[in-house]
């Protein structure tokens, strides 16, 4: 069920994110010419949009799962970077986003114990 709610959070999330990015990177071109602003803007809003219910779900299983909006941000700035910079536009950029979120996730994972599952002294629990 978690995938599921996971999928749904995301779905919703990039639905409304993608469009008010663009919307927020436009009116900063429109109003300042200032292309790159406006780029790297609507990059924090596609992740913002898109963590924060990804979070909504995550905080259910993981303590810190705050990072998980951050990571998301870092992710879309890392993929920005390299569409710009490796000139990738063929799914490569993409994968820095995985890279990012998924060694992000598989750490905040890791790094606590799972609800009523604590670390007993012999380790035995």
């Amino acid at each position: 069920m978690l995938p599921l709610r996971f999928l749904v959070a995301s779905t919703v999330g990039f639905a409304a994110g993608y469009p008010l990015g663009q919307t927020i990177q436009a009116n900063i071109v429109f109003h300042w010419s200032l292309q790159l602003t406006g780029y790297w803007s609507a990059l924090a809003a596609f992740g913002f949009f898109l963590g924060v219910p990804q979070w909504w779900i995550l905080r259910r299983h993981m303590n810190r799962a705050s990072l998980w909006v951050l990571l998301s941000v870092i992710g879309w700035i890392l993929t920005g970077l390299a569409r710009i910079g490796l000139r990738t536009g063929d799914g490569l950029d993409a994968l820095w986003y995985g890279i990012v979120t998924g060694l992000g996730l598989v750490w905040l994972a890791r790094s606590q114990p799972l609800p009523g599952r604590g670390v007993s002294a012999s380790g035995n629990e």
